[in-house]
């Protein structure tokens, strides 16, 4: 139990008591921190180097503040100077960025010693900001980048660069755009941060209960409901926190112990929960801060991005479904008692109004083409009206307050994860590691894009272990991305193939975020349910490849097109995760198991013929086995009724 209990503080942020000054200061700084964005999106964005400069003054500021310098519950509880030290220098040399834009962009290339000694500064205090707030692995990352720049000359083949001084590095790193105030921050600073605060204030108003009751009055019923509800109602959840560790943080204390109390072995509640939680990120229109950072970077429209999200996220929560549907099957798993379920018809009068902000959302962005940050604006603003239309969702003075301290505390990952990965970003760019290494890459799978793509989702799995999806998919879309587009892959596809990766590494062992936290909630063993989640979320690590081979699944190409590849890719996912479950009727042997993956295989692998002849393998595996399963049914009626005779 003790294990456990370290396990789960190890991944919990370890925030401090806030008291006295301290606590009105944070909340000073917070109501700053949202005015400033919500006035910048609404009216009038500043220059770019200056809006990055604030929007990190501000994250880091509260960061140190609120965050202790070690995850341990026995010291540093309270705030210590060092923190406020550190908090006030990065206050002041925010402070200093702004009101120097204009004369340091004069001295760019030629910093003079202010410059250095503050860019030093920033940098040391990001690092520390991002060990407290992301984890060593993530500040061990951007320190061996920023080594590597010196050392480059005495490095061997395709690490081997000229090397850089302490001069030039602090140049790149402060005062340009193209190092902690490159596209990432740029990204946060612009829209991340309002999407950040609607998604905190949909939970506020109680958006999140009413998706999670809601999927419990349609699905709650069936066999494996209480598991069918997580999936569909993290789903929607997700799409609002964006975060595989929030969504479960959210939703599976209501969900988990459901599906316990009902039965459910716990290891499996926890997987379910996890596999739901993580694919969060892959739903419009909210999705996670790498989605928008994808925007910048292939310099596409918010909207071509939502709409390539669509058919990845069905697929992934429609194979999630299947095998749920099936381990409930198998396991004899119940629905929801009547007594238990929430009122279909009070559910829909007391929340459905709050739908409305995220209809208005879509419809900015998809129909009228507002810019984001403008779209989010008007969003949030008719969230806070729409909320006040029924006393259950109706948001007092101190609740709004506290939603937008909240928001702050929730932006502190993402401003930081983005700020620090500008330094990977800056190094990879002013050395050319990353053309070097998708060279590598690619000779290393030796022209076959399959070895590339599967190198690819090794590397993009084993990143995304240690790192928050957004900082895995921005060093992947730098290093490994374009070696994918150098192959012929459709850019939008390779973007998402890594993308997709960086999501699902949440439920791969041996480092399972989402697993190890719904392994708390479940008081279970935190590698068993990361087992059990990789086990359910398995047949969803084939989509990636499905999408790249077959670009009409993420909406490009002719409309024939786009039906046709989602017919074929839905019979599919749900052939392979009924081999993979390994249960129909009853469990099905391993030669009927194995066809069945290979017809599924040639249904995900575009081509007229190969669909048709996976098509009719799925259908004669699957007739066979209900053949197989009424023969033997005939067989025990008929002993059962001898017997009697």
């Amino acid at each position: 139990m003790k294990k456990r209990e370290k396990k789960e503080q190890l991944l919990s942020t370890p925030y401090r008591k806030e008291v006295g000054v301290h606590r009105y200061a944070i909340i000073i700084l917070s109501l700053a921190f949202c005015f400033f964005h919500l006035y910048t999106a609404g009216f009038e964005m500043l220059v770019a180097y200056q809006q990055r400069s604030v929007h990190l003054a501000f994250g880091m500021t509260l960061l140190f503040l609120c965050v202790a310098p070690t995850k341990t519950t026995t010291q540093n509880r309270t705030l210590l100077g060092t923190d406020v030290i550190f908090a006030a220098l990065s206050l002041g040399i925010g402070v200093y960025a702004y009101f120097s834009y204009y004369e340091l962009v004069g001295r760019v290339g030629n910093p003079n010693t202010m410059d250095l000694i503050l860019g030093t500064l920033l940098i040391f205090l990001l690092l520390e900001a991002t060990r407290r707030m992301a984890g060593k692995a993530l500040t061990l990352i951007a320190g061996l980048f920023l080594i590597y720049a010196f050392v480059g000359p005495y490095l061997p083949g395709l690490l081997s660069h000229r090397g850089y001084g302490f001069e030039r590095i602090v140049n790149q790193m402060f005062l340009t755009n193209e190092g902690i105030f490159g596209i990432t921050l740029g990204v946060s600073a612009s829209y991340v941060f309002l999407f950040i605060m609607f998604g905190t204030f949909l939970e506020v108003t109680g958006a999140g209960k009413f998706f999670l009751n809601l999927s419990i009055a349609f699905f709650g019923r069936m066999t494996g409901g209480p598991a069918k509800a997580a999936v569909i109602g993290s789903s929607l959840f997700g799409t609002v926190s964006g975060s595989a560790a929030a969504n479960v943080s959210g939703t599976g204390p209501v969900t988990i112990p459901l599906m316990k109390r009902l039965g459910y072995n716990p290891k499996f509640a926890g997987a379910v929960e996890s596999v739901a939680s993580a694919g969060g990120q892959l739903v419009p229109p909210i999705m996670g801060a790498a989605a928008f950072i994808m925007v910048d970077i292939l310099r596409l429209p918010y909207t071509t991005i939502i709409l390539a999200a669509i058919i990845p996220a069905v697929l992934y929560y429609l194979s999630t479904m299947v095998v749920v549907h099936l381990q409930s099957k198998r396991q004899g798993l119940i629905g929801v008692p009547a007594k238990e379920m929430p009122d279909l018809k009070a559910t829909l009068k007391n929340g459905i109004h709050l739908a409305i902000p995220l209809l208005i959302l879509v419809f900015l962005l998809a129909v009228v083409y507002l810019p984001p940050a403008l779209a989010i604006f008007w969003s949030f603003l008719s969230l806070i009206v729409v909320a006040q239309l029924r006393g259950t969702t109706r948001v007092s003075v101190k609740a709004l307050i506290d939603g937008f301290v909240q928001s702050a505390k929730n932006s502190m990952i993402v401003v930081i994860v983005t700020a620090v990965s500008g330094i990977v970003i800056g190094i990879i760019n002013l050395t050319g590691l990353g053309l070097n290494i998708s060279n590598l890459l690619v000779a290393l799978a030796g022209g076959s894009l399959i070895l590339l793509l599967i190198l690819t989702m090794i590397t993009s799995i084993i990143l995304g272990m240690g790192l928050p999806t957004t900082a895995a998919y921005v060093i992947l879309a730098v290093l490994v991305a374009p070696a994918l587009v150098s192959m012929g892959v459709e850019p939008l596809a390779a973007h998402f193939f890594v993308f997709y990766f960086g999501i699902v590494s949440a439920i791969t062992p041996p480092v399972a975020v989402a697993p190890f936290i719904a392994s708390g909630i479940a008081n279970t063993s935190p590698m068993g349910t990361a087992m059990w989640a990789l086990k359910i979320g398995l047949a969803a690590f084939i989509i990636p490849y499905m999408f790249v081979f077959n670009t009409g699944l993420l909406m490009l190409g002719s409309v024939e097109t786009i039906l046709i590849g989602s017919l074929s890719a839905i019979i599919g996912i749900v052939g392979l995760a009924i081999a993979i479950e390994g249960y129909l009727y009853e469990p099905i042997r391993i030669i009927p198991r194995s066809i069945l993956i290979i017809g599924s295989l040639l249904m995900i692998t575009p081509g007229f013929m190969l669909d048709l002849i996976g098509l009719l393998i799925i259908l004669a595996v699957l007739s066979y086995l209900r053949w197989i399963f009424k023969k033997r049914n005939v067989q025990l009626l008929d002993n059962t009724e001898g017997e009697h005779v």
